[in-house]
């Protein structure tokens, strides 16, 4: 893991990140917020923790407290979480955002339950809230299930993040052909007691398209404001939908956008884009896989987030990338542009260029 360093001038240089032994993180999705409130971006990864002849004692959350020492990329400070011996919670990829409003980073864990005698491991997203002493699990906000994705952010305008898991495979969640996003509020224990969660397809009243088994409906999810209304949007990725010539543009993909509210996530006013949307360059073409990753920016500051997509089977594996305009109405296609990896200098071939997207 690698910190490329900011400035004036845009990213320079880069520093491995050393967690002091015995800690060892691993090599999946870390996230970075402040977690324990001291105003420095700390960086949480899976990792697990071994004594001194190196025989393991269990998966966890390593916490690595910044500021980062520049030079050697040693962090101020660094603990252990053990989800697997406390929680019985193997964790995998973390997301982060602060969804009990109190100015520090939580965690969302996409992972599995430990198996114990006559109980096997199952999937299941996993919250731990951050304090000024680090971790403390406090639920799972939407059981034992799995997830592609998982978005934190304020779609209602109360204060707290809520969460956003894109469930893409048709066995995710039962009535879920094609896919399911599901909605869950945050509040100040972290997941709301006063808000059920919400499950969408794309069956439901006023989203685009119909749940067919190969669409991958949230096959990658985002949150931000695209119209600047204070309530924060889900970006969704359908990879798999295929178009109206089934036969061009199968698995062409396309994305959808959700607007928040003052009731939540609404479908009211849903809109849907693909290549062949007005004002968006290219076109689609079979087994792009467009909306494959998916995130939502706000690159000019104008208080409007634009979206971000990939397409990494473009062209042949070549990859592709777009980014359309977040406006007063919300995203459009008019004014957006596209772009490969070889606009950055690199090689020509299969560069797999926007399978993911950070934001």
């Amino acid at each position: 893991m690698t910190i490329v360093w900011g400035g004036k001038s845009g990213l320079s240089g880069g520093t491995r990140v050393r967690g002091p032994y015995p800690l060892t993180p691993s090599v999946k999705q870390s996230d970075v917020g402040d977690v324990n409130g001291d105003g420095h971006a700390d960086i949480v990864v899976e990792g697990w923790l071994a004594d001194s002849a190196g025989h393991g004692k269990g998966s966890g959350l390593a916490l690595l407290y910044g500021p980062f020492d520049r030079t050697n990329g040693n962090p101020a400070s660094s603990a252990f979480y053990p989800t697997q011996n406390k929680d019985g919670i193997l964790p995998g990829p973390v997301t982060m955002g602060d969804v009990n409003h109190d100015g520090r980073a939580d965690v969302v864990v996409r992972g599995s339950t430990a198996a114990v005698e006559g109980r096997p491991a199952k999937e299941t997203i996993a919250l731990f809230l951050g304090s000024r002493t680090g971790l403390a699990h406090a639920g799972q906000p939407f059981g034992e299930v799995s997830a592609n994705d998982v978005a934190i952010g304020d779609l209602n305008g109360d204060g707290y993040g809520d969460f956003v898991a894109g469930m893409a495979g048709t066995d995710r969640v039962p009535g879920g052909l094609g896919g399911t996003v599901t909605v869950a509020y945050g509040g100040p224990q972290g997941v709301s007691t006063t808000r059920g969660s919400r499950r969408i397809t794309q069956d439901a009243p006023g989203v685009p398209g119909t749940g067919e088994a190969s669409d991958r409906f949230g096959s990658d999810v985002a949150v931000g404001d695209t119209d600047g209304d204070g309530y924060a949007d889900i970006a969704i990725g359908v990879d798999g939908e295929t178009g109206t010539d089934t036969t061009a543009t199968k698995q062409a993909g396309t994305v959808t956008i959700l607007r928040g509210s003052a009731g939540g996530v609404t479908t009211v006013g849903a809109l849907n884009f693909t290549q062949d949307s007005a004002g968006v360059p290219d076109r689609s073409q079979r087994w792009d896989h467009f909306g494959e990753a998916v995130s939502l920016i706000d690159g000019n500051r104008d208080g409007k987030a634009d979206l971000v997509v990939g397409a990494y089977r473009d062209n042949n594996y070549t990859g592709r990338a777009w980014v359309l305009k977040g406006t007063p109405g919300g995203i459009t296609g008019a004014g957006s542009i596209s772009f490969t990896g070889a606009a950055f200098g690199a090689p020509k071939g299969t560069d797999w260029y926007g399978a993911a997207i950070s934001g």
